[in-house]
């Protein structure tokens, strides 16, 4: 009976209360008692008296009126009195009571939500004090010495026993609210992107998880945590108190009165302390997780059916963290959780990533392998779909490269800052006064590698970017890979050290049997491309995608990136077809509108594996064709995957190895003697970007020595090589043109990231159209007649950004183009009825004529009337070797070329490139190899 309170009168003690000053739902109960009993005046004079002085004895004027107006009608609100089944009368009359669920429902103490519930729990206090006194409880005020217990072993509300008073009806207490436990993390907190629960605090030195349970939630909304309560305190705030510890303070708005209107809670969570929360006692102690990660976007979708979400927790590998989605109050569904590093294959650190799809959530619940929890309150971005896009994405061989164009702008190289930066991370790396990262290092480096940098487009990390599939090494290629879980981009590759969990896909655009790798890619650069437009309040089912490909691809091929693009496309932007475009015709677009007196043109875009070429007249393509002949073919064995020789290349890495290891670049020297680069082509890739990369820059080496492209320009060993990959294309060309019976090009235009190579025989543009001129007259017997004028050469000038810009201006124009094949053996152009079943060896014999042909005219013809030596500088001796191996094996590689060709076309298809090159890629090969015999055994 101690623990009973009827207002602050505890009922069988020895202190008595008179009636004025008890209960007020007591006093109504005896006075409507008295005024519907008949002749309760003559049959309880006593008790007539007694309440008759009651009512002058009460104060409050609105309770006399309330007595006074009383009338049969408010029997409704009451019961009679029942114990055991037994009906409490005198004299046969009932004794009432206030009813149960009137009086609760009638509770100052019920709560005020913003979700719409079936029944309002009481939210009691957990201090005594005149605070809550006069607020009403169910039949009386709650008074000043009753306290809820702080921590209740019940966890079903329905069930719960309402203290004091002993009625079944749901009750809340702090402990529904807040964790026994607050989560310290040893990072600064992110607090543009996450609440961190109103501390006010200086220390960056570490942040605080928010001690609050998912039951909160079934009542309120982030908005309503992150907000105020009407008098201007904020509903939930933390404050750091002596000894590193830390109060928090929660206010849970209830019906009240005119005077209170919420419920504060507060709990001290004490630093070093394990939790002591029981019904008695409210300490609760702080423990220590040691984890980062990001939300990818940080996007609150309007229609949570476009919702995709990425969500990462780094931490160490030894480490145990669960992450728990709400929507509101609800669990979500993953669509998948993975990690890369599961089986601790090498590192520190793994990366646990979920991923979300057609769900918004609104705060995260992490919890330990020991049960501790607390919240992170993500701020997320409202989706606006103002704005319309367009982008332009050339997947070459060994690069790619993304231009974009907003409504109304011009286009652009595809970039992230940090206004648009696509995942947002937890906590900030703290920096030093010298701007060196203090912590976090191990943990950004690891988002940087297997997701995303900060920022593309700065520094190291830009487009065009290496045509490269990270993937760890456990995927198991037969399920659903999602980007940015067990693949990703690596804008880090040959930048940045490796990690060793991790393996590289090269070959993407022209892989055999690995279709489930270009899907992996083209979905990782579409959604970074819906991210972007997401962040940028931009569109996504008016978003423009067009894509390019070359005219040599094989058609069964080009019918399934058809499909994986807009499979992509129909994935992350919604119904709807991407746009393409051929590699040959995209670029003459962009020149036509960059150049006024470009009509007459010609394009060569050169790629990494296929070079497509465009003819054009009055500003118009007449046709275009294709093959594969690129610059790969200068670094590596075109005819087998096992050779890792390339002379180029095996001549120069050592000497640019060895600067390495003077400098102590030991980040660069990883990269170098990775297995990734074993691989010449790779290993050339790697060699070209070393001038631009900041480590190389921050040692201030000198970019002559590191510069492989001027490194090549001074060479004179293997210049031929170089030489005789560029005569190749524009002997081709000047066939074609002599055939179709076509006028000379007023300009000759270069795109395409192999197009670089160029630049190796010379830099100056005007000579090599001098000597570019001398090959067409030669060819076509006659005087060129006109001015050369040679584009795309300028130092600075970025190759692949014709293609992509071409793209954009172009509208992106489809398969409009007659598509031509020059025959090998130079008689013609291929017909329908030119299949790979009716090649003969005579055409062989014929192919191997011609081409032995064009070794006599390139080495010893054009030699002769324009001086390799004079003009380019080329060894002499090189120059011996080249003549001597051009005639060898020309027929192994041209088999070996056609071979390749029918691995993926059908016997029965029309040829679609020709094999002039074929013996011609084996042929630089033989060449660059035996020059770098001779030298090492000079």
């Amino acid at each position: 009976m101690k623990d009973i309170y009827f207002k602050n009168d505890s009922p069988f003690d020895n202190e008595y209360k008179p009636l004025y000053d008890r209960d007020f739902n007591f006093i109504m109960s005896l006075f409507l008692f008295r005024h519907t009993t008949p002749n309760f005046a003559r049959m309880f004079p006593e008790v007539e008296a007694y309440l008759s002085l009651t009512l002058k004895a009460i104060g409050d004027p609105n309770m006399k009126q309330q007595l006074r107006n009383l009338s049969p009608a408010d029997l409704k609100n009451y019961e009679a009195i029942s114990v055991g089944g037994n009906l409490v009368e005198v004299l046969g009359f009932n004794l009432l009571k206030k009813k149960s669920g009137a009086s609760v429902s009638q509770s100052a103490f019920a709560i005020k939500c913003s979700k719409t519930i079936a029944t309002q729990p009481l939210v009691l206090p957990i201090e005594s004090g005149n605070k809550y006194s006069d607020l009403q409880y169910t039949v009386g005020t709650w008074g000043n010495i009753n306290v809820a217990p702080y921590k209740i072993e019940e966890n079903d509300l329905s069930k719960r026993k309402l203290p004091f008073e002993g009625s079944t009806y749901p009750y809340l207490t702090i402990s529904d609210f807040m964790e026994d436990i607050l989560v310290r993390v040893p990072y600064t907190l992110n607090t543009e992107c996450y609440f961190n629960g109103n501390i006010d605090t200086d220390k960056e030195t570490c942040a605080y998880l928010l001690p609050l349970t998912p039951r909160f939630f079934d009542y309120f909304t982030v908005e309503d945590l992150m907000g105020e309560m009407a008098n201007g305190e904020k509903m939930f705030e933390m404050e750091l108190v002596a000894g590193g510890s830390v109060k928090t303070v929660l206010r849970i708005p209830i019906n009240g009165d005119n005077r209170t209107d919420y419920i504060e809670y507060s709990r001290i969570y004490y630093n070093g302390r394990k939790p002591n929360v029981t019904e008695k006692v409210n300490d609760g102690g702080i423990v220590e997780f040691s984890f980062t990660g990001f939300i990818m976007p940080l996007i609150r979708f309007t229609n949570s059916e476009q919702a995709i979400y990425d969500v990462s927790c780094v931490s160490g590998v030894s480490s145990k963290y669960d992450f728990t989605f709400y929507s509101q109050s609800n669990k979500i569904s993953l669509t998948s959780k993975s990690c890369r590093n599961e089986d601790k294959q090498g590192g520190n650190f793994k990366a646990e990533t979920y991923h979300i799809e057609y769900s918004n959530f609104d705060f995260i619940r992490i919890s330990d392998r020991n049960g501790n929890s607390g919240l992170i309150v993500p701020i997320f971005k409202e989706q606006k779909s103002i704005d319309t896009f367009e982008f332009a994405i050339d997947l070459g061989t060994s690069n790619t490269h993304v231009e974009y164009r907003k409504s109304g702008e011009n286009s652009k190289v595809f970039s992230l800052s940090k206004e648009d930066k696509q995942h947002c991370e937890i906590f900030l790396q703290r920096k030093d006064d010298m701007g060196n990262a203090i912590d976090l290092i191990l943990e950004k480096q690891l988002i940087e590698k297997d997701f995303l940098p900060d920022e593309i487009g700065t520094e190291d990390f830009r487009f065009p970017t290496r045509t490269v599939l990270s993937y760890a090494k456990t995927t198991d290629w037969t399920n659903v890979i999602e980007p940015f879980a067990l693949v990703n981009i690596p804008f880090t590759y040959d930048k940045r050290r490796e990690l060793p969990y991790n393996n590289f896909k090269y070959n993407i655009k022209w892989g055999s049997g690995e279709d489930d790798v270009i899907d992996s890619y083209v979905r990782c650069l579409m959604l970074i491309i819906r991210n972007k437009v997401l962040l940028n309040n931009g569109d996504l089912q008016k978003t423009k995608i067009t894509w390019f490909y070359p005219i040599s691809m094989a058609p069964k091929r080009l019918k399934r990136l058809q499909a994986t693009w807009d499979n992509a496309f129909k994935k992350y932007f919604g119904d709807g077809t991407t746009y393409r475009m051929t590699e040959s015709s995209a670029p003459i677009q962009y020149f036509f509108k960059r150049y006024a007196t470009a009509t007459n043109l010609i394009n060569i875009d050169i790629g990494g594996g296929t070079t497509d070429i465009a003819f054009s007249n009055n500003k118009e393509i007449d046709f275009v064709t294709s093959f594969r002949f690129a610059s790969n073919v200068l670094f590596e064995n075109s005819f087998s995957d096992l050779d890792d020789n390339n002379g180029i290349v095996d001549y120069y890495k050592n000497e640019i190895l060895k600067l390495l290891e003077d400098k102590r670049l030991s980040e660069l020297i990883s990269i170098f003697n990775s297995s990734c680069n074993s691989k010449p082509s790779n290993m050339a890739s790697f060699l070209f970007g070393l001038k631009d990369n900041t480590i190389v820059k921050k040692a201030k080496v000198n970019d002559k020595k590191v510069d492989f492209n001027y490194i090549l320009q001074e060479d004179e060993k293997f210049k031929i090589v170089f030489i005789l990959f560029y005569t190749a294309i524009i002997y081709h060309i000047a066939q074609i043109v002599k055939a179709k019976r076509l006028d000379v090009p007023r300009h000759i235009s270069f795109s395409g990231n192999g197009s670089k190579v160029i630049r190796i025989i010379t830099p100056d543009a005007k000579l090599l159209a001098k000597y570019t001129k001398l090959v067409f007259e030669s060819i076509l017997n006659k005087p060129y007649g006109k001015e050369l004028e040679i584009l795309g050469m300028e130092k600075d000038y970025n190759p692949k950004e014709s293609t992509c810009k071409g793209g954009i201006v172009g509208e992106g124009k489809n398969d409009v183009e007659d598509i031509i094949v020059f025959k090998s053996d130079c008689s013609g152009f291929v017909t329908p009825s030119d299949t790979y079943d009716c090649v003969t060896d005579e055409y062989k014999g014929a192919t191997i004529h011609a081409v032995k042909d064009f070794f006599n005219f390139t080495l010893k013809e054009m030699n002769e009337k324009f001086n390799f030596d004079k003009n380019f500088g080329v060894d002499y001796n090189s120059l011996k070797i080249a003549s001597y191996v051009s005639n060898n094996d020309l027929d192994t590689y041209l088999e070996k070329g056609i071979a390749q060709r029918k691995e993926e076309s059908e016997s029965t298809d029309t040829i679609e490139e020709t094999f002039f090159f074929y013996p011609i890629k084996g042929v630089l090969h033989a060449i660059s190899q035996e020059i770098y015999q001779s030298l090492i055994n000079e």
